[in-house]
């Protein structure tokens, strides 16, 4: 097979993968070879991966490891480096991996798998490798093995693989840079192919030119006697970019910071509309691209960090968090029409109102009404942490209705993805807003999803009531002390319709202790619809917790009458 792109990379790949003697096949194979703007920045990439054999859930590992970079990879920014970006990628699947293996670990199923990745960009291939499947290159009439395996030798028979995707929360992965010429041939090949296939086999298939479509097939052939999954992928160097237009990623680095924006003039063939927000930290406009008309919100990097790195290390990443989330309820990222000019990024436009605007219409709806936005809400925020992100500021703005009715998650500007951002942003100790986020970012306590689930339930709160939980106060503290002296009112005191097993659950998620707070917003939303015996009916508690304010002017009326009492009778006597 034959696979030549618009631009001046062009390669030639043949690749075959077969379950050979086994059952089933947990090996996987892919190649991308995209086109334009996406070959140029990022190249072309082939990936191999062979599920552990010893880990039951071998195969789903290998099949996320190839499908997930093939697409998270080409939704990193196009500023990041080939290097930075595929590890950034790596980071994040093997502790989706890893964390799965943790989260089925009573059922035994390890999401374990080797892999090898080969990027094309530029005059370079970038090889990053885990485990023992492998990359070899052939020039010159030279065959070359480029990776080398992990595998740990215990005695003349016996081996174990010493490094895998998913095996440790922290991933040490090697990586190598190589020139490249036309006319270079590649192999990625696993285990049941390189152990049953000589290296003399391999150059004398791969140094003819002849039916390369063919070249899978015939090296899956010579590994006949093979007891394990076979697969393979030839790739051969036709032709390489002109050297004089070098190097298209520095040249996209170097963008500057916007110029003065304003409604009406038009940058890189968008007109811009409307101003949606300013901010001491990005400018969001409303554009509509001139020969398309497609509308799209435009949110520009502020020239008051031009010179800080960090900032615009950070702004680059929200545009690659919304790429790869593509989930209904997250907003999604467009491609810019033409070439940008400077530092912005673009999403969808939608056209409908913001949750908060929605609230302020819809003053304390029933519960029945705001069961669908609740759910909306939990697959928004739950689609970010199966991708190993905490948003950091769920408030209702964040939150966007589209024409349709379907509510969308939008703005990664406070985001953090496990294995890539520190705990805390040096930028903003306390990310996002004071009444919606937990306790823990305010006593420097471990951060985890739980955070999140604090201002969903806060947000839940404040849709039944207009009020929130702890009060205004809330937002003031700052030691445990603080917070001590915060007390949770009941919904009901608000609004009376809520029922008591509602404001259980709610009470429960909003916990100041993330400890006691749900685990899965599966579970909240699962209470909040059928009635937990957990949570006493009201009529059974007793009156401080139903209504606190009353109980203490009730005992303060108490306490009067009977000073009056005794002062009567005193007088008396």
């Amino acid at each position: 097979m034959t696979e030549a792109t618009e631009d001046r990379l062009q390669l030639s790949v043949s690749q075959l993968s077969v379950a050979g003697p086994k059952p089933n096949n947990e090996d996987c194979i892919g190649v991308r070879l995209p086109d334009g703007a996406a070959l140029r920045f990022k190249g072309a990439v082939a990936a191999i991966a062979d599920g552990v054999s010893s880990a039951e859930a071998g195969q789903e590992a290998s099949h996320t490891a190839v499908q997930s970079f093939l697409s998270d990879y080409y939704s990193t920014p196009e500023t990041w480096p080939v290097k930075t970006a595929a590890h950034r990628v790596l980071i994040a699947l093997n502790r989706w991996l890893y964390n799965r293996s943790q989260q089925f670990s009573q059922q035994h199923k390890g999401y374990l798998c080797t892999l090898s990745v080969l990027i094309f960009r530029g005059h370079s291939a970038y090889c990053f490798h885990v485990g023992d499947s492998r990359i070899y290159r052939l020039r010159d009439g030279e065959l070359e093995q480029l990776t080398q395996d992990h595998r740990l030798q215990v005695s003349e028979t016996k081996s174990y693989l010493a490094r895998a995707l998913g095996m440790n929360l922290h991933l040490d992965v090697d990586f190598r840079q190589i020139d490249v010429r036309t006319g270079d041939r590649f192999l990625l090949s696993t285990d049941g192919l390189h152990e049953f296939v000589s290296e003399q086999t391999m150059l004398a298939v791969m140094s003819s030119d002849e039916a390369w479509e063919d070249k899978a097939q015939q090296l899956i052939d010579a590994a006949g006697d093979s007891d394990d999954n076979i697969s393979c992928q030839l790739l051969r160097v036709d032709a390489m970019p002109a050297a004089e237009r070098g190097d298209w990623h520095n040249a996209l680095a170097s963008l500057p910071f916007a110029p003065y924006l304003y409604t009406g003039m038009t940058l890189d063939g968008l007109l811009l509309e409307k101003e949606l927000h300013s901010g001491p930290r990005s400018d969001v406009f409303l554009v509509s691209d001139i020969e398309s008309g497609r509308k799209h919100v435009m949110k520009v990097a502020s020239r008051t960090f031009e010179d800080d790195p960090h900032y615009i290390e950070h702004f680059a990443t929200e545009e690659w968090i919304g790429r790869r989330l593509r989930n209904t309820h997250v907003v999604g990222i467009d491609d810019p029409p033409r070439q940008r000019s400077c530092l912005y990024y673009l999403s969808e436009y939608l056209p409908g109102i913001s949750l908060q605007v929605w609230m302020q219409q819809h003053p304390r709806p029933s519960v029945q009404r705001i069961y669908p936005i609740i759910e909306q809400i939990a697959k928004a925020v739950t689609a970010l942490h199966r991708a190993e992100t905490l948003h950091q500021d769920i408030k209702p703005d964040n939150f966007m209705f589209d024409g349709n009715e379907e509510l969308k998650l939008i703005d990664f500007g406070s985001c953090r993805v496990a294995g890539i951002h520190p705990v805390t942003d040096k930028e903003s100790p306390l990310p996002g807003t004071a009444h919606y986020a937990a306790p823990e970012y305010r006593l420097q306590r471990a951060v985890g999803t739980t955070a999140d689930y604090f201002s969903v339930g806060v947000m839940v709160y404040k849709m039944l009531s207009g009020k929130l939980p702890y009060g205004e106060a809330y937002a003031e503290a700052r030691s445990p002390a603080d917070f001590s002296r915060l007390q949770y009112t009941p919904l009901y005191s608000h609004n009376p319709l809520v029922p008591a097993w509602v404001d259980g659950a709610v009470r429960k998620l909003v916990s100041l202790s993330a400890e006691h707070r749900y685990r899965e917003l599966s579970e909240f939303i699962a209470d909040i619809k059928h009635p937990n015996s957990q949570f006493t009916d009201a009529r059974d508690m007793p009156l401080l917790e139903r209504h606190p304010l009353a109980f203490w002017k009730g005992l303060s009326a108490v306490l009067g009458i009977s000073c009056l009492i005794l002062f009567y009778l005193a007088f008396l006597a």
